[in-house]
């Protein structure tokens, strides 16, 4: 989809022009890894952000890291099913795994169930 993206360390993936495009989070529950990935599909709009956050006018351009998204570095519209689809081919190749839909095992069920009880303690 893409090409010259990078990971940066701390789960941060990166453009070629080294803007942040997406961060990906792996934790491991009960022998399982779970990857939480969020991504900047679009243009992110900070207008409504900063609505309700306030940021000083001086430093308003540096709140928030350089962003780029799937559409700036691919130069066209991708949807979710697209960036799926090749998220999932890039980490099977990766990790040599397979990864299949479907919903989830009992021990994928009661790791996610861990890790949100967790979340929640936060």
């Amino acid at each position: 989809m893409m090409r010259g993206t990078w990971y940066k360390h701390q789960g941060a993936v990166r453009s070629a022009g080294g803007r942040k495009l997406a961060t990906i989070l792996l934790s491991e529950i009960e022998n399982l890894y779970v990857s939480n990935v969020i991504a900047f599909l679009k243009e992110m709009d900070t207008d409504p952000l900063f609505k309700v956050l306030y940021v000083p006018p001086e430093i308003k351009d540096k709140a928030v890291e350089p962003l780029s998204s799937v559409e700036q570095e691919a130069g066209r519209e991708a949807t979710i099913e697209q960036f799926r689809d090749a998220l999932v081919a890039k980490l099977s190749a990766t990790l040599g795994i397979t990864i299949r839909p479907g919903k989830l095992t009992r021990d994928e069920l009661m790791a996610y169930e861990k890790n949100r009880a967790m979340a929640h303690r936060v």
